[in-house]
């Protein structure tokens, strides 16, 4: 799946697509994938997939999306566009007074999100927005995530086997839900009736090239909409100790993801360990 900044796309102005990309241009994803991930991972691909969908990556859709990258006089002219002025402080302000002033949600514990974060907060003062660590327990962050009841909160993507689920995840009508009611994916709460009628197209075909074309397509809107702002393709943790058991997932036998919190895949290590002699 994709690491990804949710912005609440219900609430100002994060609704405002310059916003977004604004935010996105003022991340060093070079720093984060460094210094929070100790090089595990690499910057976010333009249009939000991960390294699971490679054969379906859209070259026209990467070139577009120039806002996954670094360029602080970029973000600063967006949100100069925007309306956004800069006050005394040096926090921007909006055409209703109000201080770009926000919390980013994490969750306690989880240490390379935390320093994701506090280098994410680092990032968006440089442009004006006064952004602050935030951190919950397990349940109540994910709570604020799923209901819409939040800011700005780091978060995941689905795990699914092709870019259709990946967007209409985040783009379709259908995942759309009013805030304080529970979205399984739409987190972002965004919805666009252009994407939706790529996914019915999509569900109505089974022609291979035909569905390579419709996922183009879909790259595109994400890429010109910046629904979500990806961070980093997120690394599959795992662990073993062969003092009594051999044969775990690895690097040469990829059978299964080594995490023990993956199902179904959990079980089938299970069915593969043997204990040694």
């Amino acid at each position: 799946n994709t690491t990804t900044l949710y912005v609440n796309t219900k609430k100002k102005p994060f609704a405002d697509v310059r916003v977004r990309k604004a935010l996105s241009m003022a991340i060093d994803r070079d720093q984060i994938v460094k210094v929070a991930m100790y090089n595990y991972t690499k910057p976010s691909d333009p249009t939000g997939l991960s390294d699971a969908h490679a054969k379906w990556l859209s070259p026209a859709a990467q070139a577009a999306g120039d806002w996954v990258k670094l360029d602080l006089a970029k973000a600063n002219a967006l949100l100069d566009e925007a309306g956004f002025k800069r006050g005394a402080d040096g926090v921007r302000v909006g055409p209703d007074k109000q201080p770009l002033r926000y919390d980013i949600n994490v969750v306690t514990g989880w240490s390379d999100w935390v320093r994701a974060v506090q280098i994410i907060a680092t990032n968006l003062k440089e442009i004006g927005v006064d952004a602050s660590l935030k951190t919950y327990d397990l349940s109540p962050y994910l709570e604020r995530m799923q209901k819409g009841e939040y800011d700005i909160t780091i978060g995941w993507t689905s795990e699914d086997p092709s870019p259709y689920y990946f967007y209409h995840d985040l783009m379709s009508t259908e995942t759309l839900k009013p805030t304080g009611e529970v979205a399984a994916r739409n987190w972002g709460r965004f919805a666009n009736t252009e994407a939706d009628a790529l996914f019915k197209a999509f569900e109505a075909t089974s022609d291979a090239a035909e569905q390579k074309k419709l996922a183009d397509q879909m790259q595109m809107l994400f890429v010109q909409n910046a629904p979500i702002i990806p961070l980093f393709p997120g690394p599959s943790w795992g662990e073993y100790n062969t003092k009594r058991f051999t044969n775990f997932p690895s690097k040469e036998n990829p059978y299964a993801k080594l995490t023990p919190n993956s199902s179904p895949e959990n079980l089938f290590v299970l069915t593969e360990v043997k204990p040694n002699p």
